[in-house]
């Protein structure tokens, strides 16, 4: 049996691109399960690992992915995670000593930091409804009884109509429920890169005003909206033109 066996390492792939050598090695200390999409028979996911879970599903779209994961796995803490991550077993194995203490003092979500250069990287905090539009998905940890009640929006991630914002959207709704979500100055996983909701796009503004309309609505959600976008146009060099994109979506998302 792994040595922490409370949490369940939630891995989405698409027409098998998780990498059954890069899976093996998560086993001995973690356990591991895979929600595989495909589009066809050969993209189905066959590992000959008895201690790796997989589901192969015919469909499409990054939070359906991960919401089949929480449907079928949430008896265990849910630790989010894409298949290009690495993991640094060592400070893995500190970050869930430490994310089981928060959860035993109430914490119903933790948040950890990205080893690459890329970010993000934070002090120890404990979450607002601000806060949780900064982390990835790929640093999130879920108690067994919020991943069981709480699900990703549809709407966005990959593949859906919007192509970004769905961890953000997930986090706010738990803090909104009155859960609350804590953030640990700790870094066991590496993601190279940026992640899509860092490629300035149409594609992207119009996410942007729709996740800030999802989220925070009223006057104060398209006042975050121009905010956050004319500071991308300053520090990103993102096209003033995407401002307008943004808004539009915004005052139209329903």
């Amino acid at each position: 049996m792994p040595r922490n066996s409370r949490f369940t390492l939630l891995i989405s792939s698409y027409n098998a691109s998780a990498k059954e050598e890069e899976i093996r090695r998560f086993t001995k200390f973690l356990k591991v399960c895979v929600v595989n999409q495909y589009s066809d028979e050969v993209g189905k996911l066959i590992l000959n690992n008895p201690e790796v879970k997989v589901v192969n599903k015919k469909s499409t779209g990054l939070s359906k992915n991960r919401n089949t994961g929480l449907e079928i796995f949430s008896n265990n803490h849910i630790i989010i995670c894409d298949d290009d991550i690495e993991i640094n077993e060592n400070v893995f194995s500190s970050a869930l000593d430490e994310i089981d203490k928060l959860f035993y003092d109430g914490y119903g979500f933790v948040t950890f930091n990205n080893a690459d250069v890329s970010g993000p990287r934070f002090k120890n905090f404990q979450h607002t409804k601000f806060s949780v539009m900064k982390i990835p998905s790929w640093c999130i940890c879920l108690r067994s009884d919020i991943a069981s009640a709480f699900r990703f929006d549809e709407s966005f991630g990959i593949n859906a109509k919007y192509n970004s914002g769905e961890e953000n959207i997930l986090l706010f709704d738990i803090l909104m429920s009155g859960v609350r979500g804590a953030h640990i100055n700790i870094d066991p996983v590496r993601h190279i890169g940026e992640s899509t909701g860092h490629i300035w796009n149409i594609d992207l503004a119009k996410a942007k005003g729709a996740l800030f309309h999802r989220t925070y609505g009223s006057w104060v959600g398209l006042f975050i909206t121009i905010l956050f976008m004319l500071k991308k146009v300053f520090t990103d060099r993102a096209s003033i033109k995407l401002l307008g994109v943004a808004i539009r979506e915004y005052s139209t998302h329903r």
